[in-house]
């Protein structure tokens, strides 16, 4: 049994839109100020014959100024595909059978017998004279 397969091949029709990419920089620049103050009092204790007291404030200031400047990027990228396969499939079967039978006859030998021409005429009855 013979089979021919006929197969179209698909067709794939791909749009692919890459659109573009965009990368926006800025900058942004933050300042800030740091202010710290520390005061504290001392106090000197004089003993003997000139016995005082005295008091000490004293005050710190510290200023800190912190600037920070940031570099945003910003990357945007607008992918945009389209994909249309289009499979158009043929099969086509043909499908050939063959069939052979052989016919075997085994032990049964068939003989035809046939009228003897020399029968004179048709009321005698018929000798079988066989091949």
């Amino acid at each position: 049994m013979g089979c021919m397969l006929h197969v179209n091949a698909c067709k794939a029709n791909v749009y692919v839109h890459m659109s573009r990419c965009t990368t926006h920089a800025a900058r942004r620049t933050h300042s800030h100020t740091h202010t710290h103050t520390h005061s504290h009092t001392h106090t000197q204790t004089h003993t003997g014959a000139r016995a005082r007291t005295r008091t000490y404030a004293h005050t710190y200031t510290r200023t800190h100024a912190h600037t920070r400047t940031r570099a945003h990027t910003t990357t945007r990228t607008q992918a945009h595909a389209r994909t249309r396969t289009r499979a158009h499939t043929h099969t086509r079967t043909h499908a050939h059978a063959y069939t052979h039978t052989r016919t075997h006859t085994t032990g049964i030998i068939l003989k035809i017998h046939s009228w003897d021409p020399k029968t004179p005429t048709s009321n005698e009855p018929c000798i079988l004279k066989p091949d």
